[in-house]
C-alpha cells in the first residue's frame, strides 16, 4: 500500500505537470493566433493623451456645437484615427452629447456641467472632460477680461493664491460669467479652476502671465494679466491650546512691512506668544505691538519691519521670522 500510495503521488505529480506544459503550449497558440495589431507593430502609436476642443464652454439654451478631440501617440505625434471615442453627459437633463460629440443645450444651468470622452485601444485609456454652463437666451459678448481680485491687485507673495473671474460684457450692459481654461508662463505658476472662478498662485519670483480662453457662443475670446511675485506681505500660523491643532508654519519669510497672524482654534487663554525681541513685533493697523498675551477665538496680528531673524516661543513651541532685506530676490 505504501509503494501504491508513492506511485499515485508521481502519478498526480506528473498529471499535474502535463497539465501545466498542455496549458503553456495552449498560451502560447493562442498568442500566435492573435492579429497584431498597430501597436504591436509601432508602439509609439499607443493613445497617451485625448484633448476636445474647445473648453471651457458657454452656451445657450437650444444651441449645438460639436467637440472636436485630438489623440496624441507617445512620440506626440497625432494619431488619425479617432475610431472608438465615446461620449458621456454627466449632466444629461442640461446638455446632451451623441456619439460624434454633437452637444445640444436642452436646458439652462449657470452652474457648471461636464461632458467626457473615453478612448480606450489595446491597454490605454484616456479621458478628457469639458465643462459648459448654459444661458436662457443667446447674448452677443461685447468684450472679455479677466477680472482680477482688487483686494490682491496684481502684486503679491509667492506661494499666494489670488482670484481670478472672467467676465463677458454685452452691448447692452448684460454681464456673463463664462467658464475659462487657463495657461501660464511659467510651470511653476497654475490657475486651479472652481465652478466659473480661477486661482492662481505661482512658486516662482518676478513677473508671470496668466492667459484665459472661454468659448462663448461659438466665438472665443482670449485674454491675460501679469502678476508680479513677491516674498510674501503675509503669513499664517494656525494654533491650538497648549497643542497644535493644525500644523503650525514655525518659520516664515516675509518682505519688509509684512505681517504675521495666530489664530487659537482652542476655548482657552493658556497660550502666549513671546519675542525675543519685541521691540521689532510692530502694530499692524492700529493694533497693538509686542509680546502676545494669551487669546482664543481671534486672529492676532504683528507686523515685522526690520530686515533679519525674529524668534518667537509658545508652548513649547518655538517659530522664526525671516524678514527678508528687499521685496523680491535681486534680478527678479
Amino acid at each position: 500500500m505504501i509503494y501504491f500510495a508513492n506511485f499515485s503521488n508521481r502519478m498526480r505529480r506528473g498529471l499535474i505537470a502535463s497539465a501545466t506544459f498542455a496549458m503553456a503550449v495552449g498560451a502560447v497558440a493562442a498568442c500566435t493566433d492573435r492579429t497584431p495589431t498597430a501597436t504591436d507593430k509601432n508602439p509609439t502609436a499607443l493613445p497617451v493623451t485625448l484633448s476636445l476642443s474647445p473648453h471651457g464652454l458657454t452656451m445657450a439654451k437650444n444651441d449645438t456645437l460639436t467637440l472636436t478631440p485630438t489623440v496624441k501617440a507617445l512620440d506626440g505625434s497625432v494619431i488619425q484615427d479617432l475610431s472608438g471615442i465615446t461620449y458621456v453627459s454627466l449632466a444629461p437633463k442640461v446638455v446632451t452629447v451623441s456619439e460624434n460629440g454633437l452637444l445640444t443645450a436642452i436646458d439652462t444651468s449657470s452652474d457648471p456641467v461636464k461632458v467626457a470622452a473615453k478612448l480606450q485601444r489595446d491597454f490605454s485609456t484616456v479621458v478628457d472632460t469639458v465643462q459648459l454652463i448654459v444661458t436662457p437666451t443667446r447674448l452677443a459678448p461685447l468684450t472679455f477680461v479677466m477680472q482680477i481680485d482688487t483686494l490682491d491687485g496684481t502684486t503679491f507673495g509667492i506661494g499666494y493664491s489670488t482670484d481670478i473671474l472672467p467676465v463677458a460684457t454685452t452691448p447692452a450692459g448684460d454681464t456673463v460669467y463664462p467658464i475659462a481654461t487657463y495657461t501660464t508662463s511659467d510651470p511653476k505658476a497654475k490657475v486651479n479652476v472652481y465652478g466659473s472662478y480661477g486661482y492662481f498662485s505661482s512658486n516662482t519670483f518676478g513677473a508671470v502671465k496668466a492667459y484665459a480662453t472661454a468659448n462663448i457662443y461659438g466665438t472665443t475670446y482670449t485674454d491675460s494679466v501679469t502678476y508680479h511675485i513677491t516674498y510674501p506681505s503675509e503669513a499664517y500660523v494656525g494654533w491650538g491650546g497648549s497643542s497644535w491643532y493644525y500644523p503650525p508654519a514655525l518659520q516664515v519669510v516675509l518682505k519688509p512691512g509684512g505681517h504675521v497672524y495666530w489664530y487659537n482654534y482652542f476655548s482657552d487663554n493658556s497660550t502666549d506668544i513671546v519675542f525675543d525681541d519685541p521691540s521689532k513685533a510692530s502694530a499692524y493697523q492700529g493694533g497693538d505691538s509686542g509680546n502676545i498675551p494669551g487669546f482664543h477665538g481671534m486672529s492676532v496680528y504683528r507686523q515685522f519691519n526690520t530686515p533679519g531673524t525674529i524668534k518667537w516661543t509658545s508652548g513649547g513651541q518655538t517659530g522664526t521670522i525671516i524678514v527678508q532685506p528687499t521685496d523680491s530676490p535681486p534680478g527678479t
